[in-house]
């Protein structure tokens, strides 16, 4: 069963497509022991997982979730994997509803706090968002407000043989980087943030090998896994089947480099108001980390033709109150529907 291939990979050997095909079945049907299961994940760990190892994978995962019913065209996801342990408010959660007021269908993979004190699940969960709706409703959503919210555990039900056991090791596995390779909604194009600097590089191999529209994964000063608002951050950009590797920074978009405390969030309920007080247009570091991150997201997706012009983008949708607009339709049909 998962023996050979823990022997394997614990040599520091490649597995191929078809054995990471058969080693991710294995261990997502729950026929492997949690030993078993722990000792493949710090194997492949210890080796570093190849492109074509986590595109095998996330293959598998998505082909054992449940799909998401819709006909949306366009659609986006902005995540982070995670890992990077800084503690900072939800910003790419923050950042979907920007983009959902600038235009663009998004489709937000989430789950709750993994490294952080609050996920996007969690910090959703506290602003009264139901988000445990089944595939119909959260596409109904998609298709009605531009946004949705897509709980990993809802989606991911073979997880569960997976989830104690990460739980338990406390360690970045290759389930950090799979879960925004495996959204259920399909997306065109992907806004990822990555913990360090070569979990970047494979990311965005992988979404190359996967044949992903366009992509963008993003690895911050301090580790960040954002665009970041202390520092430089390093961008792999995948276009056409193209990757482009270039590094960009606050004051290349006209704003003031902050300390990594002034991003610093907390439990859900400090998050959900951060949240709050930045789509009713309060001006901070904060919001200036989100309009970063939206700006890209915005130019990788094709609405804006520069991140320049995304940024501004990003801008009108807060201050026009289209963000916040997007944010009350989303939580009101979010608890209409799943009543």
């Amino acid at each position: 069963m998962l023996k050979e291939y823990i022997k394997k990979v614990s040599e520091h050997h490649d597995l191929t497509t078809e054995e990471m095909k058969t080693a991710m079945n294995i261990i997502m049907d729950g026929r492997a022991s949690s030993e078993q299961v722990s000792a493949f994940l710090i194997a492949m760990k210890m080796k570093k997982e190849s492109p074509a190892e986590i595109a095998a994978a996330s293959r598998v995962m998505v082909s054992k979730a449940t799909p998401l019913p819709t006909d949306v065209k366009g659609i986006v996801d902005i995540v982070g994997t995670g890992g990077d342990c800084l503690n900072t408010f939800n910003i790419s959660t923050t950042s979907s509803f920007v983009l959902c007021g600038a235009g663009l269908a998004v489709a937000k993979h989430g789950n709750r706090g993994v490294s952080s004190k609050s996920g996007s699940a969690d910090t959703l969960e506290a602003l009264h968002v139901n988000i445990t709706l089944p595939p119909k409703e959260a596409a109904y959503l998609l298709e009605k407000v531009g946004i949705t919210f897509l709980f990993a555990q809802t989606y991911h039900e073979s997880m569960r043989h997976v989830g104690p056991i990460r739980r338990q090791l406390g360690l970045k596995t290759m389930f950090n980087i799979l879960g925004p390779l495996t959204n259920p909604a399909h997306p065109d194009t992907y806004v990822i943030g990555a913990y360090n600097e070569e979990m970047a590089d494979v990311m965005i191999h992988v979404y190359q090998e996967m044949g992903v529209k366009q992509a963008v994964v993003v690895h911050g000063d301090c580790g960040m896994d954002e665009v970041s608002m202390t520092g430089d951050t390093l961008v792999h950009e995948l276009k056409d089947n193209q990757i482009r590797t270039y590094t960009i920074s606050p004051e290349q978009f006209g704003r003031k480099r902050c300390q990594l405390q002034e991003l610093v969030g907390g439990d859900s309920v400090k998050n959900a108001k951060i949240l709050m007080d930045i789509l009713q247009g309060e001006h901070s570091a904060k919001r200036d980390a989100v309009l970063l991150n939206s700006g890209l997201a915005l130019y990788i997706s094709g609405r804006a033709d520069t991140m320049e012009d995304g940024i501004r983008l990003a801008e009108q949708s807060i201050d026009s109150g289209q963000a916040l607009a997007k944010f009350r339709m989303f939580q009101q049909l979010s608890q209409e529907v799943g009543a």
